[in-house]
């Protein structure tokens, strides 16, 4: 039958009662009267009449008070009582109208499913007991018409529920205070029976009743009131009062409560009521609990280690989010192997509500199908989330499965998972720019090395592959980055990488998970790239269209916000990894943070001894060449290593002859060269046999392998490889004869000698034109670079980058291994034929790239320079002594080995061995230079004078070497035969002192010194570039 419940009095005291049949008083009703009219009291009289009349199983409620009152609080526990809704603003309106819909539609299916009519129809053939409930729902919402001004677009929900409902056994009773101007046609239509109770207006009366009868109603008689159904006269009416004071005899389980709590407070009759009947069902096992029509609405906070209903309308178990955490939690936590089909990179983590379908369910990410892209306002849980993800799979995936590499560049909030077992640590912060290049080329690289295993294995996905392949695990890899602005605005030119690796990532097992505060800091490219996409609350609603859709509300709480499946736009709420108790917070002071740390120290814990992700280490400024040598070298195999690679951070290995035969070095002033070379001389001497490898040093300085003057014990000559040191063109020229035997004589006359690999180590190649080039050393050099290099001749030449400019023969044939290092952040490498983006950043000496075929790497020379050494000299003297001490045999020319072979060098002009002086003393100028630089609180007056007199006796030595090449040039002219002219070493050595000597005179204004200057009195140069 049709419900009734009786509300009042009407003339002749007579009961009146309301029929909720559309053909009698109707199955939707409004109510309105100002404050003090009764209008609450009406609601509540409703409401106990019908639920005193019927079982829950036959009538449910819903009540909603917009304003969050507490009209409806007498009726909290009412076994009736599905839900009573406090707030309907906003999100929360939109969400109750929604499942209201949803549960309609249920309904309607229902009707049209078992063929029945309408409600009563259903219930007559007890189809509510052979299938679902079938119960009639009153929906009472209190202050409506306020509601409708604040959220216009309600006023459809309202006009669907009137207009569908008395099929559905849904009956709709609106009240309000002010009427006017909140009621359509389609609820004047379909909503039959009205009571207004005194009203302010004459217009709010008329809006109801169409007369002003009800503005004049009594204000000292509460619940004075006019009944009108459709068209009808009025009803002049006594509302019934169920909220009353009750002095009645109270139910014997009551009193017991009352006097338990020790309770005086006046007794309501609604109070009573509600009481009674919640003890009633209790008691009655044929009144079984009623379902709410919808899931009640996500809660604020919401944790891993949690129960939360699966999202069905039916009863269900109560099911957590994460059953791994909560073993973690209660220390059962392990990793049995992650199901790479089913389960690998997938984790819940929060809840998802569908009031449109009443059901909840868990918010799934899903990696295998896309990366994810978190954007939300500041501090609306952008972090959290996470924590909560990398904390979820990290409960199911161990460290062997699962490898996450963070970019924390926002308020450092991930740094508690610093020691997750899983995560490479330390995590990269804000700053940190080249830990954030590295990872992004160990991600490329990564890429490639997992694309080549999975085209092998003929694998779709690592997905695949690993399941195809248990014992040969490649873990899954995610990259996260914590604040995407800062990237884009710090780090604009790596943008390319990152689009590259975030494109090629998926199939090969590599994710990104992202956060921002607004969609503007991607590209459309990069923002294409993420087809996951969640939206908490936005500073720019409009961001919301771009990201999920159009959306009703805005959320205002952290974890909450919008996500799209199959294709609706879905409210969510992001859980945090773990609750507090109370206990925790009040004895334990903990906070969410502390709490997560114990659970990452316990995983860490569980896999202690075991290996972590590699770190993203940084390309240190300084390596100790010991550092990097092996014990050993490698078989078969002359390599130097003479640094580590950025790419990496392995050794860098230089095999000329695989590689060159020839290398080149270029650098401006304190890159570094220097050091390279000597590097290179002692990396080699350390690992290969004088019989493998001889060394030539070459340097008209002399810095090369006088590197400390008096103040180092030792020279690089002193090294058992090293077969000649040159600073002249004749020992040039010896050398080069050298070298004509070493590898042009045939194996029958080298008495048993082997052919060694022969390194011509040269620094300052600058000055090689103006020493060399006079004669036909370079050319020579040139011939033997083209015509030795693959029987073991390389040559390693070291100067600034003006040497490019003016290439001679030697030069250019050693160019052409296109093979280099270009010491400097990147012009150097350009010159070299690389294609670097210009950088004005500052590199440490000894940093560069190698240039290999124009692909360049970046790499840092190694210095032999330790911590334990106070000094440069000190730990090349410390070198000196360690290698020399390992061999005792030391390299010599096949020259020297068979001497029939010997061959003189010829005589050089006069012109290029005065050249060569000229270079040598130029050293004094240099010293000056390298002082400034060291002692940059010089007196600069005196350091200009000191200049100055230099520069004079570099002229009257300019000039001097003018007139003994004039004198040298006329003698040749009177002889009748062209007679080359040699000066004899002693000479040479005297001249060139008496010169220097002359000069330290000059800029210590002792001229008497000049005479007493000695060759062994010299000041020998200092090391450094």
């Amino acid at each position: 039958e049709w419900l009734k419940a009786p509300v009042g009095l009407v003339s002749g005291n007579k009961v009146r009662s309301l029929i909720f049949d559309q053909q009698i008083d109707g199955v939707h009703g409004m109510v309105a009267g100002t404050t003090g009219s009764g209008k609450s009291e009406l609601l509540l009289t409703v409401v106990a009449g019908l639920a005193m009349r019927y079982d829950p199983s036959v009538v449910n409620f819903i009540l909603a008070d917009y304003k969050g009152g507490s009209a409806f609080d007498p009726f909290k526990g009412l076994p009736h009582a599905v839900d009573i809704v406090t707030n309907l603003q906003g999100l929360a309106g939109a969400r109750t109208f929604t499942a209201m819909k949803a549960e309609m539609n249920r309904r309607s299916a229902l009707l049209a499913v078992t063929q029945t009519k309408h409600i009563v129809d259903y219930r007559k053939r007890n189809l509510h007991q052979r299938r679902e409930p079938f119960p009639f729902l009153f929906v009472i919402v209190d202050e409506f018409a306020e509601m409708v001004k604040e959220n216009p677009e309600f006023k459809g929900s309202l006009d669907s529920i009137t207009r569908l409902g008395r099929a559905l056994g849904v009956c709709l009773i609106l009240a309000t205070q002010r009427p006017a101007g909140v009621v359509t046609d389609q609820m004047r239509s379909n909503i039959k029976w009205r009571i207004c109770l005194r009203v302010e207006t004459a217009d709010d009366s008329k809006e109801l009743l169409k007369r002003a009868d009800a503005a004049f109603l009594p204000n000292n008689i509460p619940g004075r009131a006019f009944l009108q159904v459709g068209n009808d006269n009025l009803e002049l009416m006594q509302v019934a009062r169920a909220g009353g004071p009750y002095d009645g005899p109270l139910p014997e389980f009551w009193q017991q409560e009352r006097q338990d709590k020790d309770s005086a407070d006046e007794v309501f009759l609604s109070n009573v009521l509600t009481a009674i009947m919640k003890r009633l069902a209790e008691e009655n096992d044929d009144v079984k609990p009623q379902p709410k029509p919808y899931p009640d609405p996500l809660p604020l906070r919401l944790t891993l280690d949690q129960t939360a209903l699966e999202g069905e309308r039916k009863p269900n178990p109560l099911l957590p989010l994460s059953p791994a955490m909560i073993a973690w939690c209660d220390g059962r936590g392990k990793w049995p192997g992650i199901d790479w089909k089913k389960q690998a990179m997938r984790a819940e983590i929060g809840l998802i509500d569908n009031p449109l379908e009443a059901a909840q369910m868990a918010l799934q990410v899903d990696l295998t199908k896309g990366h994810l892209m978190v954007i939300g306002a500041s501090g609306m849980g952008k972090t959290f989330m996470l924590r909560t993800l990398i904390m979820a799979l990290a409960a199911t995936h161990s460290p062997e499965e699962l490898n996450v590499y963070i970019m924390d560049l926002g308020g450092k909030g991930l740094s508690v998972l610093n020691e997750l077992p899983h995560v490479s640590a330390p995590i990269i912060n804000s700053g940190e720019d080249e830990r954030i290049q590295r990872l992004l080329r160990r991600a490329a690289s990564e890429i490639e090395r997992r694309r080549d295993i999975l085209s092998k294995a003929r694998a779709d996905s690592l997905f695949d592959y690993n399941a195809a392949n248990p014992d040969r695990i490649i873990p899954a890899m995610l990259i996260v980055i914590d604040n995407f602005a800062e990237f884009r605005e710090n780090y604009e030119p790596l943008l390319p990488d990152l689009i590259s690796v975030i494109r090629d990532g998926r199939a090969n097992g590599v994710h990104f998970v992202v956060t921002a505060d607004a969609t503007g800091v991607f590209t459309s490219k990069l923002f294409n790239l993420f087809t996951e996409r969640y939206a908490l609350k936005l500073n720019d609603p409009a961001d919301y269209m771009n990201i999920v859709g159009r959306v009703q509300g805005v959320p205002q709480d952290p974890g909450r916000g919008f996500v799209v499946r199959n294709k609706q736009v879905l409210e969510m709420q992001i859980a945090v990894p773990l609750s507090l108790t109370k206990e925790d917070e009040e004895v334990h002071k903990l906070d969410d943070t502390k709490k997560l740390a114990q659970m990452v120290e316990r995983m860490a814990h569980a896999w202690a001894g075991r290996p972590r992700p590699s770190g993203i280490d940084i390309l240190r400024k300084v390596i100790p060449l010991s550092t990097v040598l092996p014990p050993q070298a490698r078989n078969g195999v002359i390599e130097t290593i003479l640094g580590i690679e950025d790419t990496n951070l392995e050794p860098a290995a230089f095999d000329l002859q695989a590689r060159g035969p020839h290398f080149v070095i270029i650098g401006p002033p304190l890159s570094g060269k220097t050091t390279t070379l000597r590097t290179w001389t002692l990396a080699t001497a350390a690992l290969y046999d004088p019989e493998q490898v001889m060394l030539v040093l070459v340097d008209l300085r002399q810095r090369l392998f006088r590197y400390g003057g008096r103040q180092s014990k030792h020279t690089l000559a002193e090294l058992p490889h090293v077969v000649a040191t040159v600073s002249t063109p004749e020992e040039m020229a010896q050398v080069v004869a050298n070298l004509r035997v070493e590898f042009e004589t045939p194996e029958e006359k080298r008495q048993g000698h082997p052919r060694r690999e022969v390194f011509l180590i040269a620094d300052n190649y600058d000055d090689f034109g103006s020493a060399f080039g006079r004669g036909s050393i370079l050319s020579d050099l040139a011939t033997m670079a083209n015509k030795y290099g693959p029987d073991g001749f390389h040559a390693v030449l070291c100067g600034s980058s003006s040497i490019m400019r003016g290439q001679d023969d030697f030069l250019r044939r050693a160019l052409e291994s296109r093979f280099a290092l270009g010491l400097d952040s990147g012009e150097s490498a350009n010159t070299l034929g690389a294609r670097l983006r210009t950088s004005t950043e500052e590199f440490p000496p000894g940093r560069g790239y190698i240039v290999r075929s124009n692909r360049a790497i970046l790499m840092q020379v190694a210095t032999p320079q330790d911590e334990s050494d106070a000094t440069m000299e000190e730990a090349l003297d410390r070198w000196v002594e360690r290698i020399c001490a390992k061999y005792t045999t030391r390299a010599r020319w096949l020259a020297d080995l068979v001497p029939e072979l010997r061959q003189e060098a010829p005589m050089q002009p006069v012109a290029a061995t005065l050249a060569s002086v000229a270079a040598n003393l130029a050293i004094t100028a240099d010293e000056l230079a390298r002082r400034a630089a060291q002692a940059p609180d010089v007196d600069l007056k005196q350091l200009e004078q000191e200049r100055a007199v230099s520069a004079k006796a570099d002229e009257n030595l300019a000039k001097s070497l003018e007139e003994m090449e004039k004198e040298a040039a006329a003698a040749s002219t009177a002889a009748p035969k062209p007679v080359p002219v040699k000066l004899s070493q002693e000479e040479i050595d005297r001249r060139k002192a008496e010169a220097e000597a002359r000069k330290r005179a000059a800029l210590s204004g002792d001229s008497s010194q000049s005479a007493q200057a000695t060759p062994e009195s010299a000041t020998e140069p200092r090391s450094g570039d």
